[in-house]
This record gives C-alpha cells, sequence and structure tokens, in this order.
C-alpha cells in the first residue's frame, strides 16, 4: 500500500517548509499556513484529462472573479449550479480562506499549458512542476515513474503535517464537494466559537461596569475622608504657627500625597497600547485615579474587539448559531439574514487571532470581578478556548 495511504490518518507525513514553483519563486509553507488554510491539489499528469476539472470547477465555485456559477461537465453530461444562498459563502472561503498549493509531475512547459487551461494564470497561487518527483516520493504521492496521486489535502498548521480531505479522482467525482465541506467545517465551527466568546465578553463587559460603579463609590468615600483628614491636618499647623512653637517634622504617613493628575486622553492613549492583562497587573495598582480610568480603557478594549468580531462573520445572525449537521451538508438557522461579502470580513485565521487577543483580555480581567464582587458569576464554557 502506497505509504501516505496508511500514514494519512496518523499524520506522520510533513510537508515541505518551503516549496519553489515552476516560475522559479519560494513559498514559505509555514508563513502560509498562517494565514490561511492551505490546501494541496495534486495533478496525476499533464495529460489527465479528468484533473483539470477540479481546478475549472473551483473557478465555477467562486474562485473566478466573475464566476458563473454553472458548470457543465462534459464527462457526466451533467450540469451542477451553485445555490443563491451559498454563492457569497463559496466566494469567501475560496478568495478569503484558502490558500492552493497545486503539484503536477513535469515538465514545465506542460504544467504551464495546464495552468492556462484551467484559467489560474491570474492567482498567486504555485503550480509546482515536479520533474524528478522528488515532492512525489518524499509526501508518499508517487503512484510511477510520470505519475502522481491525485490528491486533495490540507497542511495541519501546528504540526505542519499533511491531513486527508479527499484521495482519489474520477469522472464526476472531482472532490471539490468534499474540498468546499471542509472549508465550511473550517469556518462554520470557528464562527460559532466566535460567537460563544463574544456572549461570553460582553458578560464580562456588564461585570467590569458593576466593578467600575462599585470603585467609583469607594474614591468618593476615600476623598471625602482625605479631604477631612487635611482639614484637620492644616488648623493643626496654624495653631502651631500662631503659637509660635518650634517647627516639627512630620512623617509622610500623615500627609496624604496624590499623584500628579493627568489629562483623562493622554492616559487612554498609553493604555491603548497595553492588554487587558497589562492594565490589570500594572497600571490600575499605580493609584485609584489611573484604577477607575484604567477601567474604562478596558471596557472600551473589549467593546473594539467584540464589534470587531462581530462584523468579522459571514453570516448576519440574531442570536443563533450556524450548525454543521453531517460532513456532507451545512445548514444555517432560520433567523440568519444571509452571508456577507468577503471584503467585509477576516479570513479564518485573522479571525482566530482576534479570538486569542479576546480571550486573553477575558482571563486577565477576571481579577478585577472576582475581587471586587467576591466571586465569577460568569459562565466559563462561553469563553473556554
Amino acid at each position: 500500500m502506497d505509504p501516505f495511504f496508511s500514514s494519512v490518518q496518523t499524520g506522520s507525513i510533513r510537508f515541505p517548509r518551503e516549496v519553489t514553483d515552476m516560475d522559479g519563486n519560494v513559498h514559505d509553507v509555514v508563513e502560509l499556513s498562517k494565514k490561511y488554510v492551505v490546501v494541496i491539489i495534486t495533478i496525476k499528469s499533464p495529460q489527465c484529462p479528468v484533473c483539470p476539472q477540479l481546478l475549472k470547477r473551483l473557478n465555477f465555485l467562486g474562485l473566478h472573479d466573475t464566476p458563473s456559477f454553472k458548470f457543465e461537465d462534459t464527462f457526466s453530461n451533467t450540469v451542477t449550479t451553485v445555490p443563491r444562498r451559498d454563492i457569497e459563502l463559496y466566494r469567501i472561503l475560496l478568495r478569503l480562506d484558502v490558500y492552493f498549493i497545486i503539484v503536477c509531475p513535469g515538465p514545465v512547459d506542460e504544467v504551464r499549458r495546464l495552468r492556462k487551461i484551467c484559467d489560474f494564470e491570474a492567482y498567486p497561487y504555485p503550480f509546482i512542476a515536479d520533474e524528478d518527483m522528488s515532492l512525489a516520493t518524499q509526501t508518499g504521492l508517487r503512484m510511477s515513474e510520470t505519475e502522481i496521486v491525485p490528491v486533495i489535502a490540507y497542511i495541519e498548521q501546528a504540526s505542519h503535517t499533511i491531513g486527508r480531505i479527499r484521495l482519489g479522482r474520477s469522472w464526476g467525482r472531482y472532490g471539490d464537494g468534499e474540498l468546499m465541506t471542509y472549508l465550511k467545517k473550517q469556518r462554520l465551527l470557528l464562527e460559532n466559537k466566535a460567537r460563544r466568546i463574544v456572549k461570553g465578553a460582553e458578560e464580562v463587559i456588564v461585570a467590569l461596569k458593576r466593578a467600575r460603579a462599585a470603585e467609583k463609590n469607594r474614591r468618593m468615600i476615600r476623598n471625602e475622608n482625605t479631604n477631612s483628614e487635611s482639614s484637620t491636618q492644616e488648623a493643626k499647623l496654624v495653631s502651631q504657627h500662631q503659637s509660635n512653637m518650634q517647627p516639627t517634622l512630620h512623617n509622610a504617613e500623615e500627609f496624604h500625597v496624590r499623584p500628579a493628575s493627568l489629562p483623562t486622553e493622554l492616559l487612554f492613549a498609553v493604555f491603548d497600547f497595553l492588554s487587558a492583562r497589562d492594565i490589570v497587573r500594572m497600571v490600575m495598582a499605580t493609584c485609584h485615579q489611573w484604577r477607575t480610568i484604567g477601567f474604562e480603557a478596558i471596557i472600551q478594549n473589549f467593546r473594539q474587539l467584540t464589534n470587531e468580531v462581530s462584523h468579522a462573520l459571514s453570516y448576519h445572525e440574531r442570536g443563533t448559531e450556524v450548525h454543521v449537521r453531517s460532513a456532507r451538508k451545512t445548514t444555517v438557522d432560520e433567523g440568519t439574514e444571509g452571508s456577507k461579502s468577503p471584503d467585509e470580513i477576516l479570513n479564518v485565521r485573522e479571525l482566530d487571532g482576534v479570538l486569542l487577543e479576546l480571550s486573553d483580555h477575558i482571563a486577565g480581567v477576571r481579577p478585577l470581578y472576582i475581587v471586587d464582587w467576591g466571586g465569577d458569576d460568569l459562565n466559563e464554557e462561553l469563553y473556554m478556548t
């Protein structure tokens, strides 16, 4: 059995960290996988009549700038159309989330001809002409002296191993269905996670507002007590002077020394460069004035991040989640209003990065409302990552 077929389940085969395309350009696959879902498409041979159909179908599904959303398959004599409800989502998945690497046996001029007939010349995706079959051999995909096993696979970001999406390709069964299902699952699962984290963040904002109000009340009481103590101390000094008493030195503890007040706008600008965790640990422990402004800065930061996440999702939603019901079918609950265009949202890697930042903020501010309220009444599962 081919080693790839037996090892994809264990994820033991790693894709090269760098590849060179047929035009001599070097592509850093590790960096690409941090920005996109990297998908490997192998072509059996430049002469294979079936494999180019997959690339043409990707154009029709939404990769092309002006897709027809209608595909006539000359092999199976069938016509495929994209459901209207999926058009924008497919464009998001293909134009925003994924980055393709196409591997085909050489020679270079034949691979270049393949790219042209598939209308892939305008894309940045590398076509690798594996003339000596070294890449096919390294990944266990070598079928013969001149052929590669036709595969659709993804690169696992953490381990950089190859995962299977579709093995094999035949007339009418090109693998684009499995590919779109995989890409949909990646996005929809992440967007569901985003909704849970946003919900948790909104509850944290409520808790922070309560803690902020309590802090303001304590500060008012503290200021009243300080003013009373200052008046008493001032009267004492005046009495000493009037009685011509010898001046005495006073300990610093006898006076309330207030830190120099800075404009709130300036403090906000400074705090904007700090994470919520740093504001809690360093800034809010400095003085009561900074603690109060720290609350404001953190709440403002939370609002900004939650708005960024909410507006970056591919679906308008009314408090419902997008569900993946089976391996072959994805649907959205009633209450959604349809998908947005690719220009309005983040790709899955960018969205994941914002969620990590928001989750870190949630964890970082927990001491504020736990200390102030004697416990956490929030649902931890809402923002567990």
